[in-house]
C-alpha cells in the first residue's frame, strides 16, 4: 500500500532524476495541458537563472511511494513533463550541431549522457526509450515512441495533449536555435572571403545578415535547410568564383507576408542576448523612421509596461505575461534615466521620456496618451513590422 504524503525536502532536478528513481503520472491524472505562455515563462526563468548564475525554483512536487524508488506524481506533473521535454530539445540540439567529426562525436557523447541521466536509456533493439518518467495513458505512447526516442513525429492523428507535447518540443528547439545560434554561414563566408573581390564579399555579407535576420532571429526556422543552401553556394564560389542571388534566396528568404506577420507578434523574453537583439532592431527602426543614429553603447532597453508593474497599472496578470516582452512594448532610453524608472506608473515614465534624445521615446513622452494599453502595443508593433519588411530585404 502506498505511504501517505508526509516528508518534505528541497531537491535539485539532478537529485530527482539522476539517482535511479522512476516517476509515473497516475492514469486518472489529467492530460498534458501547458501551452506557449507557460513554456515561454519557464524558458525566461531559466535564461534569467543562467544570466544571474542563480538557481531556479521549479515549484513543488507531491509524490507517493511504497519503496522510495518508484513514485506516483500526485501534483506537479505538468512542470516536470515540460522540463523533460526541454531537456529532450537540448539533446536533439546537441546531436544536430555542425562541426568536425571529432566535435560531433563529443556532442553525441554529451547528448547521450544528458539523455541517460535525466530521461532514460535507449533500447537498441526497439529504439525506444526506457524512461524515468511515465506519463498517463493518453500521453505516454507519444512521449515514449517519438519524443524521448527523438524519432520523427507524425503531423496528423494526434490528440490535443499530444499536439501540445509536440509543440512544446518545437518551441524549445526554436528557443535554443535563437539563443545559441551556430554559424551555419561560416563555410560560405570563408569560401567567399578567399574567392570574391572585396566589394562582392561585402555585398554577400549584407545579404547573409538579412537572410539570417528573417530566417533565424524573427521566424526561428530550422537551420538545416539554411545550412544546405549555404554549403551549396560555398561550393559554387569555390569552383567558379561566383554565385546566383536567386539560388542564395531559394527556400530560405522568408517571404514578406510571413516575415511581417511573424514580426508583428514577436517577443524577446529577458536574456542578455535577446536584449541586445531588441536594441539592435529598435536602433535600425529609429534610423529608418527618423534618420537618427542611436548610440547603442550608452542606450538601454526600456520596457514601457514593466516586468512587474505596480498597482497604478490596470493590467491583469495574464495580459502582463502576454505583452511585456513584445517588441511593441520596448523602446530605447539613456542608461541613467532607465535606471531610475523601475516599475513606475506610465504617467511618471512619460515625464522621463520627454527628456530623451531618442525620437521614438520622445514621441511617447509627448503623446496625449493617459495610459499604455495592449492596443497601443499591437498598433505600434504592426507599424514596426511594416517598416522592418523594408529594412531587412534585398
Amino acid at each position: 500500500m502506498m505511504q501517505g504524503i508526509k516528508n518534505t525536502s528541497n531537491n535539485t532536478f539532478t537529485q530527482l532524476m539522476g539517482n535511479g528513481l522512476h516517476y509515473e503520472v497516475p492514469k486518472y491524472q489529467r492530460d498534458y495541458s501547458w501551452n506557449k505562455e507557460e513554456w515561454s515563462d519557464l524558458w525566461y526563468d531559466l535564461m534569467q537563472m543562467i544570466d544571474e548564475n542563480d538557481s531556479h525554483y521549479m515549484g513543488y512536487l507531491v509524490l507517493q511511494t511504497a519503496d522510495d524508488k518508484n513514485y506516483q506524481i500526485i501534483d506537479g506533473q505538468q512542470r516536470l513533463t515540460t522540463i523533460c521535454v526541454l531537456i529532450l530539445a537540448v539533446v536533439d540540439y546537441l546531436k544536430k550541431l555542425p562541426g568536425t567529426e571529432e566535435e560531433k562525436k563529443i556532442n553525441d557523447q554529451r547528448a547521450g549522457h544528458i539523455h541517460s541521466t535525466y530521461i532514460g536509456n535507449i533500447d537498441m533493439l526497439t529504439l525506444t526509450s526506457v524512461n524515468k518518467l511515465v506519463l498517463n495513458r493518453n500521453n505516454d505512447h507519444f512521449y515514449k515512441t517519438y519524443l524521448s526516442s527523438l524519432q520523427e513525429m507524425p503531423r496528423r492523428g494526434l490528440n490535443a495533449s499530444e499536439k501540445l507535447l509536440k509543440s512544446a518540443f518545437e518551441s524549445f528547439s526554436a528557443y535554443l536555435r535563437a539563443s545559441y545560434k551556430t554559424a551555419e554561414e561560416l563555410p560560405l563566408l570563408m569560401s567567399a572571403y578567399s574567392k570574391l573581390p572585396e566589394k562582392n564579399f561585402s555585398s554577400l555579407l549584407s545579404k547573409i545578415v538579412i537572410l539570417s535576420f528573417r530566417y533565424n532571429i524573427i521566424c526561428g526556422k530550422n537551420p538545416n535547410e539554411q545550412e544546405t543552401v549555404y554549403n551549396k553556394i560555398a561550393l559554387d564560389i569555390k569552383e567558379s568564383g561566383t554565385y546566383e542571388i536567386e539560388e542564395l534566396k531559394s527556400g530560405i528568404y522568408v517571404p514578406d507576408a510571413e516575415f511581417e506577420q511573424t514580426f508583428a507578434y514577436k517577443e524577446f523574453a529577458y536574456s542578455s542576448r535577446n536584449n541586445q537583439i531588441a536594441i539592435y532592431i529598435l536602433g535600425k527602426l529609429e534610423k529608418f523612421e527618423s534618420g537618427a543614429s542611436v548610440d547603442v553603447e550608452s542606450t538601454t532597453l526600456e520596457h514601457i509596461l514593466p516586468d512587474n508593474p505596480n498597482e497604478s497599472w490596470d493590467w491583469d496578470d495574464m495580459k502582463i505575461q502576454q505583452f511585456r516582452y513584445r517588441l511593441g512594448n520596448m523602446t530605447l532610453l539613456e542608461a541613467g534615466k532607465n535606471r531610475n524608472l523601475g516599475n513606475a506608473a506610465f504617467s511618471e515614465k512619460k515625464e522621463v521620456y520627454k527628456s530623451s534624445t531618442v525620437p521614438m521615446t520622445l514621441e511617447i513622452g509627448n503623446s496625449d496618451r493617459d495610459e499604455w494599453t495592449e492596443q497601443n502595443i499591437e498598433i505600434r508593433q504592426k507599424k514596426m513590422a511594416g517598416e522592418a519588411k523594408g529594412i531587412w530585404r534585398f
